[in-house]
């Protein structure tokens, strides 16, 4: 989900909500990994948020 504002002919910025999946597949899986920490070997669903800001030429 996000939200775009434009500025100026050629100026924009985008903010944005949402999630993605993430798949890890590790042999050797330390047992000490936190379910919500971004390791290498965490596999789910993966919150994100953010922004881009645009021009245009």
């Amino acid at each position: 989900m996000g939200f775009q504002l434009i500025f100026a002919k050629n100026l924009s910025l985008d903010l944005f909500v949402g999630g993605g999946l993430r798949s890890s597949v590790i042999d050797n899986k330390p047992s000490e990994l936190e379910f919500y920490a971004p390791d290498r070997g965490y596999t789910g669903i993966v919150p994100k948020i953010g922004f881009d800001i645009g021009i245009s030429f």
